[in-house]
């Protein structure tokens, strides 16, 4: 088994250096880009929409592999599924998310329509799998758990649902969310202690877009988001339902930067400009740091507030702790960063 696990992962790493090879090629042959408006989207000359592309091949290469061996452990290790059926809903999914974030790049889907969807297909995935629930939330310093009994259902497909959305404003700027993505799908797996074949995959996947995307070729567009925000939000709850790894303000903290970006943008846009909570607009986080700083730093400050809550939880601090001072130099950086 080592060794054809070898010989897939030769495999696809000579796909992926195809595809980054051949990019432009294959780019301009599909015609999928996004075009610059010079409001909103201020990228100089259209850029391909394929990102999220790149991770679909990755992934379903993976998971036809682990379907060709028919390894439990395989379906058990991270994923936690228990029976081909759940098995076979998650890819289900996973491809009804790639195809509706497709579209909303291609047609521009209405919000109520996308949340409607998105509502749908998270809910399908919460009643075939009872380890997608989100039953409790824990803490580090108390021992009470807050429960969430017969609301469980509605809560857990309400945080996927939330969780898309927030991802999805993040990504705003090259390499901010391959950054978040990578990070986090790392170091899942250092905290789990196992290697899996589908996870670096999707690392694989990942480090070819940032090459691209670093080059401006391509963006991850909703394609992209829909697919990697449900699985970071998945393999946290499965892994928190079926291990005594984090409590659940661990992963509140990994979700910290994106969260409450998201829920800042939200109440701006309703409260202070009147707008609907989905407008388009520049007032997010790294919107506002490119108001002060270069790009670069830009990035770097972006990735410390992404990596220091996993420092955090290496350091084996309450992670409760920390969520104020995370708060207030968010806040902080929000207010100080008016003009460059």
């Amino acid at each position: 088994m080592i060794e054809s696990n070898l010989y897939f992962f030769l495999i696809i790493i000579f796909i992926n250096i195809i595809i980054v090879y051949k990019f432009d090629y294959i780019s301009y042959k599909i015609n999928f880009f996004d075009v610059p408006d010079n409001i909103r989207k201020i990228h100089k000359k259209p850029v391909s929409l394929l990102g999220g592309s790149i991770i679909l091949i990755n992934l379903l290469m993976a998971l036809i592999y682990v379907l060709i061996f028919l390894d439990i452990s395989l379906l058990v290790k991270f994923f936690y599924h228990y029976s081909i059926k759940s098995f076979l809903i998650f890819i289900l999914i996973i491809n009804l998310l790639f195809i509706l974030g497709f579209l909303d790049d291609k047609h521009n889907i209405s919000p109520l329509k996308k949340f409607i969807l998105l509502l749908f297909f998270i809910s399908i995935v919460c009643t075939n799998d009872s380890l997608t629930v989100i039953n409790k939330f824990t803490f580090h310093i108390i021992d009470n758990e807050l429960n969430f009994t017969q609301l469980s259902l509605m809560f857990s497909v309400g945080c996927y649902v939330f969780l898309i959305i927030a991802l999805n404003m993040f990504d705003g700027i090259n390499l901010q969310s391959a950054i978040f993505y990578l990070i986090n799908f790392v170091l899942i797996m250092v905290y789990v202690g196992e290697l899996n074949l589908i996870i670096i995959s999707l690392i694989i996947g990942l480090i070819s877009f940032s090459y691209l995307n670093f080059k401006n070729k391509v963006f991850l567009g909703d394609n992209g988001v829909f697919i990697l925000s449900f699985l970071i939000g998945y393999l946290f709850v499965k892994i928190f339902n079926n291990t005594n790894i984090f409590k659940s303000t661990d992963i509140a903290l990994f979700l910290f930067l994106p969260v409450i970006d998201c829920l800042r943008v939200m109440f701006e846009r309703q409260l202070i400009y009147n707008k609907p909570i989905f407008h388009t607009d520049k007032i997010h986080f790294h919107h506002k740091l490119l108001q002060k700083y270069s790009y670069t730093k830009t990035i770097i400050i972006s990735s410390l507030f992404i990596f220091i809550p996993h420092l955090i939880y290496f350091s084996s601090f309450n992670s409760e702790y920390f969520f104020l001072p995370l708060i207030i130099i968010y806040f902080y950086l929000i207010k100080n960063t008016k003009s460059k």
